[in-house]
C-alpha cells in the first residue's frame, strides 16, 4: 500500500460547484461528543485472532494518537456485520426468558480485557 499524501487545505480561489462541500469552521450548527464504532462478534472475532500483545498495543496506539474511538456500541444479538445470525433468546415468544443464554458470545468474553490493558498503556 502506498503512503497516506499528506492533505494541503487552501482557501478556495472560486465559489464551490453544487456538488461540493464547503467547510466553514466559524460556522457550527451543534457538537460532537466524539466518535465510535460498534463492537460486534466479528469484531471481537478478528481481535481474538490476534496476539494479546497486538491488539492491546492496537487500542493503545488509536487512542494516544487521539484517533481512539471514544464510544462503542455493543450488539445485543447478531448485527448486520455478525458472523452468523443469532440471538440470546431464540425461538417463540419467551416472556420470562427462559431459554436467555450468552453462550455465543463466551469464546470472545475476554475482549474487554483489550480496553483496560489498553487504558492503562
Amino acid at each position: 500500500m502506498p503512503p497516506f499524501q499528506k492533505l494541503n487545505w487552501n482557501e478556495a480561489s472560486t465559489p464551490p460547484a453544487a456538488d461540493h462541500i464547503r467547510v466553514n469552521p466559524a460556522r457550527k450548527f451543534q457538537s460532537i461528543l466524539g466518535f465510535g464504532g460498534a463492537f460486534t462478534d466479528a469484531t471481537c472475532y478478528t481481535f481474538n485472532r490476534l496476539t494479546p500483545r497486538r491488539a492491546i498495543s492496537y487500542f493503545t496506539k488509536c487512542s494516544s494518537l487521539g484517533n481512539g474511538p471514544e464510544y462503542g456500541r455493543i450488539c445485543v444479538g447478531s448485527s448486520d456485520y455478525s458472523t452468523k445470525l443469532y440471538s440470546y433468546d431464540d425461538g417463540d415468544a419467551d416472556p420470562t426468558l427462559s431459554r436467555f443464554s450468552i453462550d455465543h458470545d463466551r469464546e470472545y468474553i475476554s475482549f474487554p480485557r483489550f480496553f483496560d490493558q489498553a487504558r492503562k498503556g
